[in-house]
């Protein structure tokens, strides 16, 4: 199993209520010259870490200036198979097996800028420095996740991270990094990737889009007469209804790359489906507009094109949600009733959705009333519904 090894000023196990469970609690103060090497062991820790802003430049400042560093900060919090301690030479080694349970429990912030000091000793003269360090011993998967979870508190972790943390997510991630955009979705509140220039960069689509669409194509829980409106439009509640109801929408999951390009080609597509209807998207909402002719193309992820127009992302939800009806179940199983989702949207039935949310924010002047009316979704629903039925009748 593999073994990460540090030098250490002190060390100390120190006695616990959960002992006979298994669970032993450790502390040390290690040197930051010879600190673990977690580069492979941050999988349960629930955000990348940042480089800038306040945080990591209090961290990097104290590490220069503070020789009380140790009782500073807060220090590291590992998770590990067990922990081995030498006295007469100051190492310390911990065994780590299963990368579930096992690695950085908290302290992300902190150890990218310890691995960033070292580098500086490297190039100019420092003092040394050291930084505390707890192990805990005997956790397992049930467990971790409440202790990552409280943790976090201090900047408080979002429910995601702690669903990727239970690893609610396999079945989804399984289907989508077979997919060109794979690499660009963050499944934790924080992840980073790199771009064309090697530089670090958040991913740019969160998981959350992606259960946001599941959520609106939920022909299990919803139908012509209940809609997700008070689901979809609230994160916290797709986590929730996801997390409830996540072994009923397995079934949809092949759909997820054909209902992710359908959401970006609404995005990119919305906005001209309206006026080539008769509308003028651009002058709705008076001097606040709700749709903006951006100064630079935004990115569409899930199709590899680009949108020329900004708006919420909100209106996009009952238009999407809409084509619940085109989706066939047939023992258990899921398919499209029409060959291709976004095409029929391009082709026809997106002037019409596009027309039926538009007027509502001519009426309402308020993206938030018009995104959250249940009668908007109600209409749009009815629009695919009869679409996908005269498709069908002609087909016959």
């Amino acid at each position: 199993m593999p073994t990460l090894t540090a030098k250490c000023a002190w060390f100390a196990r120190l006695p616990n209520p959960l002992e006979a469970r298994g669970i032993k609690n450790y502390y040390a103060i290690v040197d930051v010259d010879s600190i673990f090497n977690l580069a492979g062991w941050r999988d349960i820790n629930v955000r990348d870490p940042k480089d800038s802003g306040y945080v990591p430049n209090q961290i990097r400042q104290s590490l220069l200036e503070q020789e009380a560093f140790f009782l500073i900060n807060r220090g590291l919090a590992l998770s590990a198979e067990s922990v081995h301690h030498d006295n007469k030479t100051d190492t310390l080694q911990i065994v780590v097996s299963d990368k579930q349970v096992h690695g950085l429990m908290d302290g992300g912030h902190t150890y990218l800028q310890l691995e960033k000091f070292k580098q500086i000793r490297d190039e100019r003269a420092c003092d040394p420095q050291y930084v505390k360090v707890e192990i805990v011993t005997g956790l397992d998967r049930a467990t971790i996740v409440n202790l990552v979870d409280g943790r976090n508190t201090s900047n408080q972790v979002k429910e995601v991270s702690l669903e990727n943390l239970r690893d609610s997510f396999r079945g989804l991630r399984k289907i989508l990094d077979e997919q060109p955009y794979g690499d660009k979705i963050a499944y934790s509140e924080y992840e980073t990737t790199t771009d064309g220039k090697g530089n670090t960069i958040p991913k740019p689509v969160s998981i959350m889009e992606v259960l946001k669409c599941l959520v609106c194509l939920d022909t299990h829980n919803f139908d012509d007469s209940k809609h997700p409106v008070e689901i979809a439009t609230r994160n916290n509640r797709v986590i929730e209804h996801f997390r409830k109801y996540e072994q009923k929408l397995r079934p949809l999951y092949h759909l997820v790359p054909s209902m992710l390009h359908l959401w970006d080609t609404i995005g990119e597509n919305f906005v001209t489906c309206y006026n080539e209807s008769g509308g003028k998207a651009g002058r709705i909402g008076g001097e606040d507009r709700f749709f903006k002719k951006r100064t630079k193309p935004g990115k569409l992820y899930f199709t590899g094109r680009t949108s020329e127009w900004a708006f919420a992302d909100g209106i996009r939800l009952p238009v999407f949600a809409a084509f619940r009806s085109a989706i066939r179940e047939s023992r258990g199983s899921y398919s499209w009733r029409i060959d291709d989702p976004s095409k029929f949207f391009v082709e026809g039935l997106g002037s019409k959705l596009a027309r039926v949310v538009c007027h509502s924010l001519i009426d309402t002047q308020d993206v938030t009333r018009t995104v959250r009316a249940e009668s908007v979704w109600a209409h749009c629903y009815s629009e695919a519904e009869l679409a996908v039925l005269k498709l069908e009748k002609r087909e016959e």
